[in-house]
This record gives C-alpha cells, sequence and structure tokens, in this order.
C-alpha cells in the first residue's frame, strides 16, 4: 500500500461517506499519532508513514466507522484550552459547558478563599477548570468510581488541586459545608429526546450521565436546590446547566426553593443552556 501522507490521506478518506468529516478525523489523528499538523503535511506531502502509525490510524478507522467518537479513539478532548482524558466512563466535554465555566469565572476570578463544588462532575473539566481559575477550594462529587478515576487523573495531569468524592447526588452522603458557589452539568436529557441525538452519542456515551425519565426531568435539579438551601452561603451563587426545553420549569423550581435572581444565558448555538440563581 502507498503510504506516502497524500496518498495514505486518499484511502483513508474514500471509506467514509462524509469526506468532509473524514478530513477532519485524518489530520486530527495525524497530530496525534505522527505529531504531524496540517501545515507540515502540505509542505511534505510525499513523506512516508511508518508501518507503526498505518496500523494505528486503520485501528482507528475501524472505531470511526462504527461512529464511536473521535475524542474516545483519541483518548482526550480540549476544554477551556487544557487537554483532559476522556473514556466511555465520562461525557465528552462540550464547548456549551466552557461557557458555563467562563461565566463563573468571570463573576469569581477577583474573590480569594472560595469554596466551590461541582457535582456530577464526570471528566472533572468543571471543577479542574475552576480549580486552576480561582483562588480557594473545589471539591467535585461523581456517583461513578470509573469517572472519579478519570477526573482524578486529569486533576492530576494538570496539577489542579480538587478534593473529589464519591457520592450519589440524590442521596444523602453529599459533602457538608459551606460554598460560595455550587454547580452541576446534571443527567438532563428526557428519554423523549434520544430520537433527536447522533448515534456516536447514544451509543457510546454513558446513559447514567445523560438521561432523566420523561415524567421526572428535573429530578436532579430538585435535589440539588435542597442540598443548596443548606449548603449554599447567603448571597452565594447556583449555577446549572440545563436542558434548552426546561427553561421555564426550572424557573418555577428555582421559585418554590426561594431562589431568586434568575439569570439565563444562550449558548454559542443560541440555545438557553446556562441557568444562575442566587439564594435568598
Amino acid at each position: 500500500m502507498e503510504t506516502s501522507l497524500q496518498h495514505f490521506r486518499k484511502s483513508f478518506i474514500d471509506d467514509f461517506p462524509d469526506a468532509q468529516e473524514a478530513d477532519t478525523f485524518f489530520f486530527m489523528l495525524l497530530k496525534a499519532y505522527a505529531e504531524l499538523t496540517k501545515a507540515k503535511f502540505f509542505a511534505e506531502p510525499d513523506r512516508e508513514l511508518s508501518e507503526e502509525i498505518v496500523q494505528r490510524f486503520n485501528a482507528a478507522k475501524v472505531r470511526l466507522l462504527q461512529h464511536e467518537p473521535i475524542q474516545y479513539v483519541l483518548g482526550y478532548e480540549w476544554f477551556y484550552g487544557r487537554k483532559f482524558y476522556v473514556n466511555p466512563h465520562v461525557l465528552i466535554p462540550r464547548p456549551e459547558t466552557e461557557e458555563l465555566v467562563d461565566w463563573i469565572v468571570e463573576e469569581y476570578q477577583n474573590r480569594d478563599n472560595l469554596k466551590v463544588i461541582d457535582l456530577c462532575t464526570g471528566s472533572g473539566c468543571i471543577a479542574i477548570s475552576l480549580a486552576l481559575s480561582l483562588k480557594g477550594t473545589v471539591s467535585a462529587v461523581d456517583i461513578s468510581a470509573e469517572a472519579l478515576a478519570v477526573a482524578e487523573k486529569n486533576a492530576q495531569f494538570l496539577d489542579a488541586a480538587t478534593n473529589f468524592f464519591l457520592a450519589d447526588v440524590l442521596g444523602t452522603d453529599l459533602p457538608k459545608d459551606s460554598f460560595d458557589v455550587i454547580v452541576s452539568n446534571p443527567p438532563y436529557v428526557r428519554e423523549a429526546e434520544k430520537d433527536e441525538m447522533q448515534a456516536n452519542v447514544l451509543d457510546y456515551e454513558p446513559h447514567l450521565a445523560l438521561f432523566v425519565t420523561n415524567d421526572d426531568p428535573l429530578l436532579f435539579y430538585r435535589r440539588i436546590l435542597e442540598y443548596a438551601q443548606k449548603s449554599l452561603k447567603p448571597e452565594g451563587s447556583l449555577y446549572f446547566e440545563i436542558n434548552q426545553y426546561l427553561e421555564k420549569p426550572m424557573h418555577e423550581l428555582a421559585l418554590e426553593y426561594n431562589f431568586y435572581g434568575l439569570n439565563t444565558r444562550t449558548d454559542f448555538r443560541g440555545n438557553v443552556r446556562m441557568l444562575k440563581l442566587t439564594r435568598t
């Protein structure tokens, strides 16, 4: 087989139904496996790939053709300017969640001695990004020991001082403390919305971190609001990533729990995705 860069690129792309997406995959893999940028590719199109790299590409191609997310194939995703390890035990960090982190940093970066907790932390991308951007202590909770292992690996890799706790957000064993900020990106996709989702999400990302029942889609938010009533300092802030279709019910629920100053922000797609609440 011809293994020059230009010929291998063509043979790689030809097996995919979407050539543009395949080309994106090719250059992501090229950077990860051969440490070659797109600029380097075009500067040396006749450069030969080693047999080892060709084998890695072919193994990746098999997984990608089965709709496995490229992030799981690579083993990482970039979030808030940093590389985070990921595997199928954690959700792949999304750009929308970066905007949630940015909102918190924007409002708290000049404060000292903060206490922050991230509930349903997954890969730890929110908690670790805040630990590296704010002055204070950051804790993080998840029900999955496998997810926490990923989060702890990320914290160690990024040298982020973060306290991790294995606990069920719906249970009663959450950390007992007073926090300036509580943040959560909990499961919020209703079972009825599965038909709107792509196969690479449905077949590979952890359903435990994604879905809630149709009859009680605000289950996690209700529990977190109960927790915040006892664990959020006066004038402290509660930040959520929310389901765009449930903005109104979320507002109503927040008022039931005596939270005011309800502010929402849209994500880069124009969907209402972030909610900030302040305790009375």
